[in-house]
Formats: C-alpha cells, sequence, structure tokens
C-alpha cells in the first residue's frame, strides 16, 4: 500500500463553530482539483477506471467531482449536515449516479464499507486523528491501494501585497492567533511525520504549481 500528498499542509483543531453556514460558500467558491493535480494521481495510483475511492472528509464535493470518473463506485463522508447537503446536490447535479454521500465521521467507519483503490482526503487529513484514521485507511485499502492527501495552500500563502491584504483580514477578523473551527489554527506535525510513525512508514510528496485567475469577488467567496 502506498501513500502520496500533494502541494501545501495547514493543520487545525476540531471542525466546529467556524463551519456553521459555510457550506454555501464551500459549494461555490471552493474550486475543483485542477488537471495537473488529477494527472499526477490518476498516473500514479494507475487509476483506469475501476475499483472504489473513499472520499473522506468530502465537503461539498469537490474530490468526488475531479476524480469520480476513474472509479467504477465512490463513497463520499462528511461529518457536517449541510456539506453533506450540499455534496449530494453536486452528485445529482453532475449525474454522479456511482457517488453515495453519507454524513460520517471517518473515525468512526467501521469495516462495513469494505475496502477501496483510493482513500483520498481534500484539505480534510488535518482535522481528524490523524494517527487512528491513517492505520484505519492502511486495513481498508486493496493491496496495491493508495492514500492520497491533496493540501492545497491557500490564496493567502504568498508574499505578493494583494496576499498580504488578504492576511490583514483575516487577522482583523479571526485574531492574530487564528480561530479555525471550533479551537485555533495551530502548526503541528506535517502529514509526513505522522504517516512514517503509522503502518505505512512513508510518503512520497509532490507539490504542484498551477497558474491561475481569481476575481475579488471570488477571493472574498473563498474567505467566507
Amino acid at each position: 500500500m502506498n501513500m502520496m500528498r500533494t502541494t501545501g499542509f495547514q493543520q487545525g483543531g476540531v471542525a466546529g463553530d467556524l463551519f456553521r453556514g459555510a457550506a454555501h460558500f464551500y459549494a461555490l467558491y471552493r474550486r475543483c482539483y485542477p488537471p495537473q493535480v488529477v494527472s499526477c494521481i490518476v498516473n500514479r495510483c494507475g487509476l483506469d477506471g475501476r475499483g472504489r475511492l473513499l472520499d473522506a472528509g468530502c465537503g461539498t464535493g469537490q474530490v468526488f467531482r475531479s476524480f469520480g470518473e476513474h472509479f467504477e463506485e465512490v463513497l463520499a463522508i462528511d461529518a457536517d449536515a449541510d456539506m453533506v447537503a450540499e455534496a449530494t446536490r453536486a452528485a445529482e447535479r453532475n449525474q454522479l449516479r456511482h457517488v453515495v454521500v453519507r454524513q460520517q465521521r471517518t473515525e468512526e467507519i467501521g469495516s462495513e464499507p469494505g475496502t477501496f483503490r483510493v482513500a483520498a482526503f481534500g484539505a480534510s487529513f488535518h482535522w481528524m486523528d490523524r494517527e487512528r484514521v491513517a492505520e484505519f485507511v492502511f486495513e481498508r485499502l486493496e493491496l496495491d491501494g493508495w492514500m492520497a492527501i491533496l493540501a492545497p495552500d491557500g490564496l493567502h500563502s504568498g508574499e505578493t501585497e494583494w496576499e498580504g491584504a488578504i492576511r490583514q483580514v483575516i487577522s482583523k477578523w479571526l485574531g492574530p492567533e487564528r480561530r479555525a473551527g471550533g479551537g485555533l489554527y495551530v502548526a503541528g506535525e506535517r502529514h509526513e511525520e505522522i504517516l512514517a510513525r503509522s503502518s505505512f512508514a512513508a510518503a512520497h510528496c509532490d507539490n504542484i504549481v498551477v497558474s491561475e485567475t481569481w476575481t475579488i469577488d471570488e477571493i472574498v467567496g473563498w474567505l467566507y
């Protein structure tokens, strides 16, 4: 079994109050993954339209909308009811009949769902009990299966003047010790360090640089 991660890294606490009412903005402004990222995972994992995908912490469906066509079945789960409702609508709107969306925490999955060819985490792994989830995923993957952690950098992560302005807005409204979910943003161990202590033992990382154009309204919506 294998593990890969793409792009940057963020770490947080337990998801909570700040996400209340945010699902609508996630659905509108959190983009699907660009073709470069999709191609990287498809090629590295040898995806050919067969097998099952676990979309863990699916949010409003960006992972299964980007990768769903490369699998026979998709199980998409999220703990937040509003996120699940938006993800369900996204699956129906895009006629992804092979996608099942369920409200459930990844930590609470038993053996009932069966095995998966890929377990994907789209900007969600840092909200979970990573040690526990890694072991669960290791046990639920097929022999040649993959764990893929997608961790895109935020719009405020660069050094340009406009990214500095975004950081000022975040600091003003979320505080110098930025609130995140039900707690504070805390820079903890990197995913690779967690995986090194797990049954995976190692992680391969790909940093993929993508050029995108964002309008001011899209940036504001992304911040919401």
